[in-house]
Parts: structure tokens; C-alpha cells; sequence
């Protein structure tokens, strides 16, 4: 039922005298008029408001185009597959980060011992954007010491909002990876399929090193919200469901082999260079290593593994079939693979 509401109206007259000093006007008014105009009134409000919203989420999206993104890439630990065209590798590494949304300025730098790399790679590499930092071969802390004197220059001159991709396997970087993202820096990774769970964990978006170097696949896996919240991030926000990273690497329980897993191939006898290559390469660890590292650095050594580990199947078991060359011992706290220890002198 509309409402009516009592307004009067004065007039009172500008010229000739009246004998009414006034004149009183009595209107009936509904108050549906009143209610259709404060409906109007909110509409236009919630529409303004609306359009307000969405020029900020615009002005937003652009803003995220902005972000930089520099790429470092530790060519020792994910190498160049043979077969691969060298001119590629940086238009590959860019279409890897825009199938996922990331949009802004790209800068890679290429760091090792750039004498491994032949003359033909070091001038495609050059030619196709990508800077080479040389970083010594003498010793690992004295390359680690390189690369944090760099990292420390470059975050000096890079404050977030900023990506960090870093394309390694390597363990060792874990700490800074997890410290740069509580610093709200946006990390991404590229990593071989021996990366550690704690490597991953401190990235956004992981990529496989091998598809995407190959220009096979471009799609990344999901394990983290972006450092600085969920939403009004500078980074983007990923709806689907996040990956656990822990989930991902070998699990080995114990330090003993499973008695109850037969081989369904006949060990064959493992080569002597293959041996001694195991035996020098725990001779630069005195304290150990993991099951990751040690095959990354049997690699880089050039220690050739068949594809069955000599009939044992996994590199674990042709570990344990060295007792007296090799000994592993549970994970530590926090780790998801054994240590793999030397022989030590009595």
C-alpha cells in the first residue's frame, strides 16, 4: 500500500500587495516517488561504484605487465639437451613464462663455468639476448660465494614487485629461494626431475627443465599463492588446486634396501669407471650428499649410468650394492632423501 505524505508549499508573491500575505498550498504526495528515487539514487551509486572496481582492477592488470622478470640459469646443473637448437632456448624459457600469465620484461643470465660451454653455444646464447656470467670452476663455495655476491647487487637493484627465476636443481639454493619469497619476491623454478621437495617449496610455478628446454610443454605446476597474499597481488592469483611438492621426489624409508623386490633383470657387473666415479665424487663431500646431488654431479663429472642402473633398477639399490664403497643413512629432519656417505678410514 504507497504511503502519502503531507507537504505544503509557501508562496509568497514578489510585487502587488495581497490581502494574503502568504499563500499556503496543500499537496498530496506519494511516497513511492520518494522510494523510486532513492532506488535510482542507489543504482546509479552501486553502478559508479561498480565501474570504479573495475577501473582499478585494470589499472591493476597493467600495472602487473610491469613487473620484471630476470631469469637466472644455472646452465652446469640443467644443461642443454643434445638436439636441441641453441638459438631457441631463450624464445622457449619467455613462451614458458607467457603460457603462465607472466607478462612483464624478461632479462636472462646465463652463470657457470662458461669454458664448458663451446664457442658455437657461448655466441648463440650472446646473439639471442642472454648474458653469460662466468663463474669459476675452483671450488664450490667460492662459486656460491660468486653467485651470492650477484644475488645481493641484484636484489639492491630489484626491490619487489619482482619475479626470480631460477633454473636449477640445485639444493643449495633453497635457503635464499624461501628467503627471497618471505621478502615478497615472486620465485619461479625450472628444475630437472631430481629436484628436492625443499627447492620446490619455496616456488609459485615449477616448470620441468627437459619438456621446456625441448619446447615439448609449457605447462607448470602450481605449489604456492603468490608471497604477498591472495588477492590485490602483484603477481596474479592461480585458482586451481596446488601441488604438494613433497609428494613428488623418491621416498626411501629406511637405510636398507627392500628385501621383498625382486629384479626382474639379472644385475650386471657395474663398470669400473663408473665405480671410481662414485668413489671421487663422495670424496669432494666428506659429510655427505644426496641422492639428487650425487647423480648432478656424476653427471657433470661425465660418469655414464645405463638406463636400468646395471640391472638394478634404481640408483638407490646400485648404491647399496657397494657397501664397501658407499653407505646411506636416513633423511635428515625435513628432507625426504637419504645421505649418501663415503667410505671412512679407520
Amino acid at each position: 500500500m504507497k504511503t502519502l505524505i503531507f507537504r505544503t508549499l509557501f508562496l509568497r508573491p514578489s510585487s502587488s500587495p495581497s490581502p494574503f500575505p502568504r499563500l499556503s498550498l496543500l499537496f498530496l504526495h506519494s511516497g513511492a516517488g520518494d522510494e523510486l528515487h532513492r532506488r535510482r539514487h542507489d543504482s546509479f551509486s552501486s553502478s559508479s561504484s561498480s565501474s570504479s572496481t573495475s577501473s582499478l582492477r585494470r589499472q591493476h592488470e597493467e600495472e602487473s605487465k610491469s613487473v620484471k622478470v630476470s631469469v637466472w640459469w644455472d646452465f652446469e646443473n640443467c644443461h642443454i639437451p643434445a638436439g636441441v637448437n641453441v638459438f631457441r632456448v631463450a624464445h622457449r624459457i619467455t613462451s614458458a613464462l607467457r603460457s603462465s600469465g607472466i607478462r612483464g620484461p624478461i632479462t636472462i643470465t646465463a652463470f657457470g663455468d662458461v669454458a664448458q660451454l663451446s664457442r658455437a653455444t657461448q655466441e648463440a646464447l650472446v646473439a639471442t639476448g642472454i648474458c653469460l656470467n662466468h663463474v669459476p670452476h675452483s671450488g664450490k663455495n667460492s662459486s656460491d660465494r660468486s653467485f651470492m655476491a650477484d644475488l645481493v647487487y641484484w636484489i639492491f637493484e630489484n626491490p619487489p614487485p619482482a619475479h626470480f627465476f631460477l633454473i636449477s636443481g640445485d639444493k643449495d639454493f633453497a635457503n635464499i629461494l624461501h628467503r627471497l619469497r618471505m621478502s615478497n619476491y615472486n620465485v619461479l623454478l625450472a628444475s630437472p626431475d631430481t629436484a628436492t621437495g625443499v627447492l620446490c617449496s619455496a616456488a609459485t610455478i615449477m616448470w620441468p627443465w627437459t619438456p621446456l628446454i625441448k619446447g615439448e610443454d609449457f605447462s607448470a605446476k602450481h605449489y604456492n599463492h603468490p608471497p604477498d597474499g591472495l588477492y590485490g597481488s602483484w603477481y596474479g592469483h592461480y585458482k586451481g588446486v596446488l601441488e604438494d611438492p613433497f609428494m613428488e621426489v623418491e621416498q626411501v624409508a629406511s637405510s636398507q634396501p627392500d628385501e621383498s623386490m625382486e629384479l626382474t633383470a639379472k644385475p650386471r657387473a657395474v663398470p669400473k669407471a663408473v665405480v671410481n666415479g662414485i668413489r671421487q665424487a663422495l670424496y669432494s663431500y666428506p659429510e655427505g650428499i644426496n641422492l639428487s646431488e650425487l647423480r648432478t654431479e656424476l653427471r657433470r663429472n661425465n660418469v655414464i649410468m645405463d638406463k636400468d642402473f646395471f640391472g638394478y633398477k634404481k640408483f638407490s639399490q646400485l648404491l647399496f650394492s657397494m657397501p664397501n664403497i658407499v653407505k646411506l643413512v636416513p633423511p635428515p629432519p625435513g628432507e625426504s632423501q637419504p645421505i649418501v656417505l663415503g667410505p671412512t678410514e679407520e
